[in-house]
């Protein structure tokens, strides 16, 4: 990186883009299979089923062949499963055959399914029938009356007859750096999910930049825990490995001995996880039975680490520990901590810009505030999101014409460019690195027969970061904690329902009805409602 003189005010120019190739997820995948033919691209860590590079490039080509006959250029594709190889080889077809995917978090009930599905439009669905005892066939049945686009449905245990169909029989259409690739579901003010629309260019670029920035090589091997219909998982899981020829163990959720059991068996040098599944491996009680010597990197994103946890990290596991943060509309992170970074900055901060990006702190006016003033993060570069799918009044008030994206993250710059991020414009709720958007939950509640009005809020926890409470007004007579937990969870994904219940006479609110949710937080705080 270029050394930047000391700052003035909270704005760090990113380094010219002059000569840096644009690439596609496509070509990447490629230029890995031409680099490392023989190279274990992915490895399925439940069945132990195997891909060199050059295997799963030339699977890919068949798939994304396949794909063009189903599907024409540019339609929206679901893929609706738990973490698995046929999720990596999805990705790279539907890039390759110049169509866009549309990851599902395989938790949604019918409702967040069918949202997803007609909001993206999607001409089709892979999935799996079933995950962690929930009949996903029966959910898609109920979904598909809600999306009417969706005109193929192909269930991943019918993987092999789906590929012995008719294909297109010429070569791969073009695909340019800018066209889009993905879309990601992310919760936004408006209490409806908004789809970041992430480019070939965009999401290549940030997670080349994000292995760049940790040391990553040729041969390293990454447990990949994050989910896959998520930036972690197929971001940082799937395109950071791709970018340096590394291999990815593929878990299809984060179990803590399962976890170290992979890194023993694979040789697993990084690791991506939230500060929670870190503190599950340090306090397993059989960790010490796992050979875990061969980690060299562990990154943590989602929320703060603390100088105590990064300290337990490297002492106990002699690895240290680096901080990320970004969101889905930046293609991940914008900026991270180095390993050439202190203790303090890898714990107090989370770190510099990427190689790149443009990051500034604005007041509300817009004006780019002095070193060490608190404003809004804003960010601008190649791996900006394109916009948010069909929906150009919620693009507007995010993107501005100029490229600059308003995270709506509260924070402050050094002098060095070092970030610090404070709180959250928006009121979301992170919960083990999981954004959670409180109105989605409020609605359902206030579907309740006995409940009249509710406000979910985030609630400091030391475990998850932040743990979801609900405050209703209702009968206590009428409610009880586990029939509202079950009732949430029979509407929602479990981690959306919350753990904490309260119950009061009358919400604060403003003259015009809005419920004032930070005088929610601090009477919570104080003890003036009663839990139920």
């Amino acid at each position: 990186m270029t050394p930047h003189t000391p700052l003035a005010r909270s704005l760090w120019e990113a380094e010219s883009l002059d000569g840096i190739e644009p690439h596609t997820l496509s070509g990447l995948l490629r230029s890995a299979a031409q680099a490392h033919p023989d190279v274990l691209a992915q490895v399925d860590f439940e069945d132990r089923r195997q891909w060199t590079y050059a295997r799963l490039d030339a699977d890919v080509t068949r798939l994304a062949r396949r794909l063009r006959h189903t599907f024409a250029r540019g339609e929206r594709v679901a893929v609706w499963m738990p973490n698995c190889p046929e999720f990596v080889l999805l990705q790279c077809a539907l890039a390759r055959a110049g169509l866009i995917l549309v990851p599902v978090n395989p938790a949604y009930r019918e409702k967040e399914l069918a949202y997803v599905l007609d909001q993206s439009a999607a001409a089709g669905v892979f999935y799996s029938r079933s995950y962690r005892g929930t009949d996903m066939h029966a959910i898609l049945g109920r979904a598909g009356a809600d999306a009417p686009t969706v005109r193929h449905r192909i269930a991943v245990d019918e993987w092999d007859a789906y590929l012995g169909g008719e294909a297109a029989e010429d070569g791969d259409p073009v695909v340019a750096p800018a066209d889009p690739v993905q879309i990601l579901y992310t919760s936004g003010t408006t209490g409806v999910p908004k789809g970041a629309v992430l480019s070939n260019q965009a999401i290549t670029h940030s997670m080349i930049t994000v292995a760049g920035n940790a040391g990553l090589k040729a041969g390293d091997v990454w447990i990949n825990t994050m989910p896959m219909f998520h930036i972690g998982g197929l971001g940082h899981g799937t395109i950071a490995a791709i970018s340096y020829g590394g291999t990815q163990v593929i878990m299809q959720r984060f179990e803590t001995g399962k976890v170290m059991a992979a890194i023993e068996t694979h040789g697993g040098t990084s690791l991506l996880l939230v500060p929670t599944m870190i503190i599950d491996i340090l306090d397993h009680p059989q960790r010490h039975r796992y050979d875990l010597s061969t980690l060299r990197s562990v990154m943590v994103g989602g929320a703060p680490v603390t100088v105590a946890l990064a300290q337990r990290v490297e002492r106990e596991l002699g690895v240290p520990l680096f901080n990320l943060f970004g969101q889905t509309e930046t293609s991940g992170p914008i900026a991270q901590t180095r390993p050439t970074d202190s203790l303090r900055y890898r714990t107090e901060t989370v770190g510099r810009p990427q190689r790149y990006v443009s990051v500034r702190v604005v007041d509300p006016a817009g004006e780019v505030v002095p070193v060490g003033a608190t404003g809004e993060i804003q960010a601008r570069g190649r791996q900006v999101m394109s916009g948010y799918w069909d929906m150009a009044e919620a693009t507007g008030r995010t993107l501005s014409d100029d490229g600059w994206l308003a995270t709506g993250d509260v924070g402050s710059m050094d002098e060095r460019g070092y970030l610090t991020v404070r709180s959250r414009l928006k009121d979301m709720i992170i919960r083990g690195g999981e954004n959670i958007y409180p109105r989605e939950i409020e609605e359902v509640l206030v579907a309740h027969p006995a409940v009249t009005g509710a406000a979910v809020v985030g609630l400091p926890d030391e475990r998850w970061g932040e743990q979801v409470a609900a405050v209703l007004t209702a009968d206590p007579a009428a409610v009880d904690a586990q029939a509202l937990h079950d009732y949430v969870r029979a509407h929602l994904a479990p981690h959306k329902t919350p753990k904490r219940w309260f119950v009061t006479d009358v919400l604060p609110c403003t003259p015009s009805g809005k419920i004032q949710k930070f005088v929610v937080v601090e009477r919570l705080r104080a003890g003036e409602f009663r839990e139920l």
